[in-house]
């Protein structure tokens, strides 16, 4: 006959066993031990032209050269169409997108962490509310922003959404055009990579169906201390590309309709070579 104390030892540290578990599960679903995903970069979602905004790149005390500058100002001509034509339409959702940096979000209902608050672009005020929650099926951090304006009839309105790997290095965004906030129409794709200020790719593309300019691809990279810009067209099947030296500034532009499309350089003064 087995001994009734080691049954009872048993039984007892079975029971022990049990209620462990249950605990740690319990602990591990308290929403007050959750902690939010890690947040993209801002550089997610801009890119750094400011090489080409301030003119040429003289040291102080040194005589400005006398030569040509026409491939430089070509590459700034070139760089402030790409601005505006691509860039410049992300400027306000992605300032909206760097305050949440600073916010402190909450865990809701849904399951899901929000950061609310709100941000003012240029004296417009806008109520955000950017939400982010682990898919554990895909093991992707998913991104929604949601902004309200009543000047512009913008209530809860979805203006982009996105993922990201769980390191925050890699990811994608899209953008939702804010003149139809009923219909969730995509108008520009974000695929990124970054893994620091040397090593960023950004691929942004024109996904607004029947736009002339749908299909149009912008690169932005920089790898080490050499940057480059590269747009391509669709509609034409051309390519377009500035590379420069992030440190030296020199660097070249090399288009299909311009010097007989062979790089036109610039040195680190930015005359013509």
């Amino acid at each position: 006959m087995k001994n009734p104390f080691i049954r009872s030892s048993i039984a007892a540290g079975l029971i022990i066993v049990h209620l462990l578990l249950v605990a740690c599960d319990k602990k591990s679903t308290n929403p007050k031990e959750e902690k939010p995903p890690s947040m993209p970069p801002a550089e997610s979602m801009r890119i750094d032209l400011s090489v080409f905004s301030g003119g040429g790149n003289q040291s102080a005390g040194k005589i400005s050269s006398p030569q040509s500058q026409l491939h430089f100002g070509t590459a700034v001509v070139t760089l402030g169409l790409v601005n505006l034509s691509v860039v410049l339409h992300l400027a306000v959702p992605a300032a909206i997108f760097v305050q949440a940096l600073t916010e402190q979000p909450e865990l809701q209902n849904d399951g899901k962490f929000h950061w609310v608050y709100t941000s003012v672009y240029q004296l417009a005020q806008y109520q955000a509310d950017l939400a982010g929650w682990v898919d554990m099926g895909d093991a992707r951090v998913k991104w929604e922003m949601a902004v309200t304006r009543s000047q512009q009839n913008l209530d809860h309105f979805k203006w982009y959404e996105g993922s990201c790997n769980i390191e925050a290095t890699s990811g994608d965004w899209i953008f939702y055009d804010y003149l139809q906030p009923q219909s969730s129409v995509p108008v520009v794709q974000i695929d990124w990579q970054i893994s620091g200020d040397t090593d960023r790719l950004l691929v942004f593309e024109n996904v607004f169906a029947g736009d002339v300019n749908e299909g149009d691809r912008l690169t932005y990279s920089i790898e080490g201390d050499s940057a480059r810009v590269q747009y391509d067209d669709a509609s034409a099947s051309t390519t377009a590309k500035i590379v420069w030296n992030t440190t030296t500034t020199a660097g070249y532009i090399q288009a299909p309709n311009y010097n007989g499309g062979v790089p036109a350089r610039w040195d680190e003064n930015h005359d013509d070579m």
